[in-house]
């Protein structure tokens, strides 16, 4: 699935704002399960969000440029009929250009994070945000 060039889906979304340092992957990552404990989300699906967040939030660092900021919350329409829960998070970096989902070796040792999120995730994209770009995803919980 490309990526979807619309906006992040308007929500009121808290937001975690990160320092110039790599290291704060691990803390947006507790931050945003922390949302969904208080969002209700599911047991078993917290370990999906857990992972496409950090995915998201390391490649800010690794091809953005900080800051970086996290937001998540509930989608609009977010108890679906089936009883899921929807969530949208955003992943917000200063860098120019857009992530892309690539074809990978499978001897190769990175290049696999946008083809995870893809894979685990509803909907992705990429909107303009000041001087650089937001990447967002929208998951099933």
């Amino acid at each position: 699935m490309p990526p979807s060039r619309r906006r992040i889906p308007e929500v009121p979304l808290p937001v975690l704002e990160l320092g110039d340092d790599p290291a704060d992957v691990p803390q947006a990552r507790h931050w945003v399960l922390d949302r969904c404990v208080e969002s209700g989300l599911e047991e078993d699906a917290r370990f999906v969000v857990e992972l496409v967040a950090s995915e998201l939030v390391a490649n800010a660092y690794q091809h953005g440029r900080p800051p970086v900021t996290v937001a998540v919350g509930r989608a609009e329409g977010a108890d679906e009929p089936d009883g899921a829960l929807r969530l949208v998070i955003g992943v917000t970096d200063s860098g120019p250009g857009s992530p892309v989902v690539k074809e990978f070796d499978d001897e190769a040792l990175g290049g696999r994070g946008m083809a995870l999120v893809e894979s685990l995730t509803a909907e992705w994209g990429v909107c303009p945000a000041g001087s650089g770009k937001t990447v967002w995803c929208r998951l099933a919980g």
